[in-house]
This record gives structure tokens, sequence and C-alpha cells, in this order.
């Protein structure tokens, strides 16, 4: 082989090594491309995945997984994790929608709503940081306890005929889409900038990076990680609380498996499980990504199961290609 023909070899593996490498540190990039590639194919398969009404169940349902996914990746970002979020989602809006059936004014069950997402989130703190019981098992017992009062709240019935001013909140259009797609894109904006921009909220970079150093420059760790974990229940909280507003009732198993698509969304994003990478924009294409797999699925008449399962597989594959390209110092 000519010294041309090596040299042009080399140019050729450097520019796909190149390109592949911008495809994993760039995850948003790798995301918008599959997801235009996804709605092509898509579009062949079923004729009904563009039509509107779809395209208003298909940002219902990233709006609701949009607005958890801000507090759990902030959270992964700092090396922690809320199995809870899930439970929290649902503790908190059957506890709402029973007050607000009961008589109390709507404003006033949306704050106590808000409160009760805080205490749960300080309750996770006080276990993970005063009591150092690590995120995974200090969540996942916080998130059997909830599921538990969702049941006794509720007597094991679903709260269905809440009043139309509640509804609204779900259940109101502006252009076409309903009411939380727009809270949920205000609420991805405003946490992506201050994610990039606060200086306080970008400390959980470090942190996640390397708990040990982080305490060591002065980062107050504990009080960065304790805003992150309050933030991550009154997100799931508000998120439960609109998903009932726009059903006009709240279920008991509300919320339930949440946890692992919130997950699983922000990994594909770029969050590391690991801590230290990611941001919300990611998570939320990873969301679209999940929601778009989720409604395929259903228009082409897959079973719920069968999604479940694939939806762990996902989860499985990702986080092993994620190990498999992360830098060695991390794994």
């Amino acid at each position: 082989m000519s010294e041309l023909a090596r040299r042009a070899d080399r140019d050729s593996s450097a520019g796909w090594r190149g390109w592949y490498r911008l495809l994993v540190e760039r995850r948003d990039i790798s995301l918008l491309v599959t997801i235009a590639v996804a709605v092509l194919m898509i579009t062949r398969v079923t004729p009904y995945f563009l039509t509107v009404m779809n395209m208003r169940t298909l940002g219902l349902a990233v709006a609701f997984n949009g607005i958890v996914v801000i507090g759990m990746t902030i959270l992964m970002i700092g090396g922690g994790i809320d199995l809870s979020v899930g439970a929290t989602y649902g503790l908190v809006s059957i506890i709402v929608a029973l007050l607000i059936s009961e008589g109390f004014p709507v404003l006033l069950g949306l704050v106590v709503g808000l409160l009760i997402g805080l205490a749960i989130g300080a309750l996770n703190v006080v276990l993970i940081n005063r009591f150092g019981l690590s995120p995974f098992l200090a969540t996942l017992g916080t998130m059997s306890v909830f599921r538990g009062l969702i049941w006794v709240v509720s007597g094991g019935h679903s709260i269905v005929g809440l009043p139309p001013a509640f509804n609204a909140l779900g259940q109101t259009k502006l252009f076409g889409m309903q009411l939380p797609v727009y809270i949920m894109l205000v609420l991805v904006i405003v946490a992506d900038f201050l994610l990039r921009r606060s200086t306080f909220l970008r400390q959980v970079y470090y942190i996640g990076m390397n708990r040990e150093s982080a305490v060591s420059t002065g980062i107050p760790v504990v009080r960065v990680t304790s805003v992150a974990y309050i933030l991550s229940a009154m997100l799931a909280g508000v998120a439960g609380i609109l998903d009932g507003a726009r059903v006009g009732a709240v279920y008991v198993m509300a919320g339930l498996g949440l946890e692992f698509q919130v997950i699983t969304a922000a990994v594909i994003g770029g969050t590391a499980l690991s801590g230290g990478r990611g941001t919300i924009f990611g998570s939320l294409l990873g969301v679209i990504v999940m929601a778009m797999l989720t409604n395929v699925l259903n228009l082409v008449g897959v079973n719920m199961y069968w999604q479940n399962v694939l939806v762990g597989v996902i989860l499985v594959a990702v986080v092993a290609l994620d190990r498999l390209v992360a830098p060695k110092e991390v794994r």
C-alpha cells in the first residue's frame, strides 16, 4: 500500500473516531439526530403518529416526566438519586385531590401540595445527610412508606369528580397544547439556565465528580444536596398535581414506576449514574425519546407489560454503554 493510501486510511479512521466521539460527548446532538430519524421512520410505519391528537398525547407524556426529570437530573449529577419520586408524585396528588374534593380552596390545596413535597424532600435529606444512609436505600425506603400512605389516605379508592377550577390547571389549552406542556417548558428553561449559570447550583458537578474533594475545597455539600433533594420532591409533587388536573381524577396507582422512567430518560440524555455529568436539556431529549417509543408501541398495539420489559432492557443497555465510553478515571 502506498504512503498516500495509508494516509487516506488514517484520515478516514480519525474522521470516523472524531464523529463517534462527538456523538458520545455531545449526547444532545446525537439525540436530536435520533429523534429526527425516528420521526421519519415512524411516519412510514403508522400514519397516526403526526396527527394533532397524537401530538397532544405525546406532549402531555413529555410534560409530566419532563418536570420530574429536572430534579432527578440535578440529583444524579451530584451523585445522588431519588427512587421515591413516583410515590411522591402519587401521594401529593392524592392528598391535594382529597382536600379539594372536600371543599378546600384550590389555591390552598396547591400550597399544601407544595409543602408536602418540601416535607418529603426534607425527610430524604435527613436520612441521607444527617443519618448517613445511601441515597439508594434511603429513597427506596421512603418510596415504600409513601406508597403505603397512598393506600392509607385514600382507603384504596381513586379520587374522582374534581372541580373545574382545579381541572383547568391540566386541561386549559393554549395554541392547541395543554397548559402542563408550557409549565414544563418554562421549568426546563429556567432550571437549565440556573444549572449552567448559577454558581450555587453548578457546584453539583464538583460534588458528583468527587464528593471528598468538594468538601475539602469548601463547597457546601450538605446545603447543595439538600436543595437538590427538596427540589426533586417538590417537582414530583407539581407533576402529580398537574396530571390529576389533566384527568380530573387521581388514581391510587399514579406515579407507579415513574422513577425508573425518568432515570432511564436521564441516562439516555447523557446524565451519568456515577455523577458529575449531565444536562437538563439532554434529559428532556431522553424523555422525548422514551415518550416516542412508548407512544409508537401503543399505536402498534404492543402489550403494556412488554413495554415495561423494553424500558428495563433499554436502561441496562444505556448504562452499560455509558460505562464503556466513560473515561477510565470515572469507571
